[in-house]
């Protein structure tokens, strides 16, 4: 959990409280992420990443309350809302709800269309390595029969990393999630390297498991909580939301304040679903 005491350089705006409950295999992941600049591709480190944001969120005066969890939040009759957790009770102007797969434990009302589910991507030690190298072979992603697979090269890693974002779509549960790997999980990788990438089909160096969480049209919810629009709600991001980290994080701090981005989210509203929550 994030918060801060009073708006960064907005003293006159509502205290902002961004609650952040992440799963921790996601913490544990090793990720590229390829920024474009001009023609070149620049890596980007994730954990390096994710670690400058509350480094900056701090400077700014916020605290961090790590390992919180949070019970409840409640919106309050004079606009603010009150969020309790395992250690405490905050109380903000406005509040930004990100929670990821739990986001229907908050808002009941999005299961079915906020759908975590059990994805699994794995490094593989190429058979002829020269050849996966970054520089002789691209980040990659491909729909092909066997699925929705994508890919790096070895960079920083020995192994080719390969994941599939819609194989198994195994529904799961955010709190009793199977992180073991299982046979299954290196089958339905090796599914498309045996075909398309046979000199990578090397031995397994690691399988790691993580969490997706879907909308039914795989795209982001950014909106005001109905009823109650001092809570700001942004999740799930289906799959590749840490690409948009950045514009994310304006976009959410103007809507608690009360302003209006400069970015069009209107294909990102709740009502959208309407008629499947209904």
């Amino acid at each position: 959990m994030l918060v801060f005491r009073r708006a960064p350089a907005r003293p006159r705006q509502a205290v902002v409280v961004a609650l952040v409950r992440t799963a921790d295999c996601l913490l544990r992941q090793h990720v590229e992420v390829f920024l474009v600049r001009h023609v070149r591709l620049q890596p980007l480190r994730r954990l390096t990443a994710v670690a400058g944001g509350p480094a900056a969120a701090v400077d700014l005066g916020a605290e961090l309350h790590p390992r919180e969890k949070v019970i409840d939040i409640e919106p309050l009759q004079n606009g603010g809302a009150r969020v309790k957790t395992d250690a405490g009770t905050y109380e903000a102007g406005s509040v930004v709800l990100s929670p990821g797969p739990w986001i229907t434990k908050f808002i009941p009302h999005l299961a079915g269309i906020a759908q975590p589910y059990r994805q699994v991507f794995g490094w593989f030690r190429p058979l002829k390595p020269d050849l996966f190298t970054r520089g002789q072979f691209p980040s990659f992603t491909l729909k092909i029969p066997e699925g929705h697979y994508y890919g790096f090269p070895l960079h920083g890693h020995p192994g080719l990393k390969v994941g599939g974002p819609h194989h198994g779509r195994e529904p799961c549960d955010p709190d009793t999630l199977i992180r073991e790997n299982r046979l299954k999980d290196e089958v339905g990788l090796r599914d498309c390297l045996s075909r398309y990438m046979p000199e990578a089909m090397g031995p397994a160096l690691t399988i790691k498991t993580c969490i997706y969480t879907m909308t039914p049209d795989e795209d982001f919810i950014i909106d005001h909580l109905p009823g109650a629009p001092q809570i700001v709600i942004a999740s799930p991001c289906s799959g590749h939301g840490f690409k948009f980290a950045s514009v994310m994080g304006e976009i959410l701090s103007d809507l608690s304040l009360g302003q209006k981005p400069p970015y069009d989210f209107t294909p990102f509203r709740l009502d959208r679903f309407t008629a499947q929550t209904k």
